[in-house]
């Protein structure tokens, strides 16, 4: 992405890489390196292939699998030889950039380094095109993906706002008021709405049952009175594309 404009704009600011989009990158790694080695056979994967069988798990976290899944992919992916062995060649450098990303909210500098040293030794020494190529951008990448490592910071609160944003608008097959649009993504992206009630108003069962039942009857009444009040409202009580029910 470019750092032109935030450098200029904020010229002290520290860009952070979150940490989701690195393992998002060593697993598009990861697939493409499963494709190329299946293209090898002459032929697309079957589900008779150890490789294929193992896609979904490759993909997944080490603690993640049980002890019966991961002797699974690792038995059958060793017995098919260079394929296997290349799968998980590159399966083993992403779970070392992992290890390096858990490093978040430590202080342990020299344990980051020798981290990032193991990470790109192992693929240096492998002579896997994908998995070199990703160690030449998280090389280059190293200021900000260490700056995460510091400071821990990421836009994961933004990215799941957002998130449920595009959701709303979609269940609503898109707005044509946004009044509308702006009333129903403030009601969906309150902490009320997400579940996050306080202590004291759990305690009190009117108010929990009220923050709980956004989408009920309230809902539909907030909904009603912003589409009357609305001169240029395409949204009414009885007609558009998403009708209320009163």
């Amino acid at each position: 992405m470019p750092l032109v404009l935030p450098r200029a704009g904020l010229p002290h600011v520290t860009v952070v890489v979150d940490h989701f989009h690195v393992v998002q990158l060593a697993n598009k790694m990861l697939s493409l390196v499963r494709r190329r080695t299946t293209a090898l056979r002459g032929r697309r994967g079957r589900a008779c292939d150890p490789e294929w069988k193992a896609r979904r798990r490759l993909l997944r976290n080490r603690e993640d699998l049980t002890d019966a899944q991961f002797s699974t992919m690792w038995n059958q992916l060793i017995g098919t030889g260079d394929i296997g062995m290349t799968l998980l060649t590159a399966w083993i450098a992403k779970e070392k950039l992992r290890d390096l990303l858990a490093l978040a909210r430590t202080t342990d500098r020299h344990r980051t380094s020798h981290l990032r040293w193991k990470f790109l030794t192992w693929c240096a020494d492998c002579d896997i095109p994908e998995v070199r190529t990703l160690a030449r951008t998280i090389d280059r990448w190293w200021p900000e993906i260490h700056a995460f490592i510091d400071t821990s910071h990421n836009n994961a609160k933004s990215e799941g706002i957002n998130r449920m944003i595009k959701l709303t608008a979609r269940a609503a097959h898109g707005f044509r008021n946004t009044a509308n649009q702006r009333l129903r993504t403030r009601c969906v992206t309150t902490r009320r709405a997400r579940g996050h009630l306080h202590p004291a108003q759990i305690r009190r069962p009117g108010n929990a049952l009220r923050g709980l039942a956004v989408f009920g009857q309230r809902y539909d009444r907030l909904i009603h009175a912003a589409s009357r009040t609305s001169s240029n409202s395409a949204w009414t009580s009885r007609g558009g594309r998403y009708p209320i029910a009163e």
